[in-house]
């Protein structure tokens, strides 16, 4: 695999303050806080499931770890499979950069739908709960 100089898999710049609301919001009443690895993955799962990348995605300093995404198989064939997906083409899984580039943007995308279902939600925690059981549903075709 085509490695990366990356250290980080960043959240875009302008959306620093509201990811933390988010995270302190989803935590609320719960026995432990979301760390940036898990509020990252929901992201991308949301983004993927709109299919919207972004495409003026503003790097920052704060994101996820590459190293969490390498020492989590199931995390990088997740992010290898949304690649794939997204660009149809097979070479692309080899190029770790363009992994992290797409996840990146897919949750980047994924994060302007939680922050303002945050902005329109009386409880973001039940919100996306719905959401993930509809996109169970539509999956599993239940």
């Amino acid at each position: 695999m085509k490695e990366t100089s990356k250290t980080i898999v960043a959240f875009d710049e302008r959306q620093i303050e509201s990811i933390r609301d988010l995270r302190k919001a989803l935590s609320e009443n719960s026995s432990g806080s979301l760390g940036n690895e898990e509020i990252f993955l929901i992201a991308v799962g949301l983004g993927f499931e709109s299919g919207l990348p972004v495409t003026d995605f503003k790097r920052s300093n704060t994101g996820v770890r590459v190293d969490y995404i390498r020492k989590s198989p199931e995390v990088l064939m997740l992010l290898a499979a949304i690649q794939l997906k997204h660009s149809g083409n097979l070479d692309s899984i080899t190029d770790f950069d363009e992994i992290l580039n797409t996840a990146e943007r897919f949750a980047a995308s994924g994060f302007k739908f939680l922050i303002e279902a945050y902005a329109n939600s009386p409880d973001i925690r039940m919100w996306l709960q719905v959401e993930v059981k509809q996109a169970y549903e539509a999956i599993s075709g239940s």
